[in-house]
C-alpha cells in the first residue's frame, strides 16, 4: 500500500500537477486537465497575493542585478526568477 501511495505522489509531482495530492485524487483526469487550462479570474485576496509576490520578485531581481556581475549565470538566474514568479501565480490561480 505504501508503494502505491508513493507512486501516486511521485506521478503528481513528476507531472507538475498544480493541485495538492489530496485534491488531485478527488478529481478525474479530465477535471485536472480542465483546471490547468481554464480561466481563473482573480479574487481580491488573490490580487493581494499576486502583488506581494510581484514586489518580492522585483526586489530580488534588483538585488541580484546590483550584486552579480553581468553574465550568462545572472541572466539564467533572472530567467528562473521570472519563471518561479509565474509558477507561484499559477499556484495561486489554480488552487485558491
Amino acid at each position: 500500500m505504501i508503494k502505491c501511495e508513493r507512486k501516486i505522489e511521485e506521478l503528481c509531482v513528476c507531472n507538475e500537477n498544480v493541485l495538492s495530492l489530496t485534491e488531485s485524487l478527488k478529481l478525474t483526469k479530465r477535471e485536472r486537465i480542465d483546471n490547468i487550462y481554464k480561466s481563473h479570474p482573480p479574487t481580491e485576496e488573490q490580487i493581494i497575493k499576486y502583488n506581494e509576490l510581484r514586489t518580492a520578485s522585483k526586489e530580488l531581481h534588483i538585488l541580484m542585478t546590483e550584486h552579480c556581475p553581468e553574465s550568462v549565470e545572472l541572466q539564467k538566474a533572472l530567467s528562473r526568477l521570472q519563471e518561479a514568479s509565474m509558477w507561484a501565480n499559477a499556484a495561486i490561480a489554480r488552487n485558491s
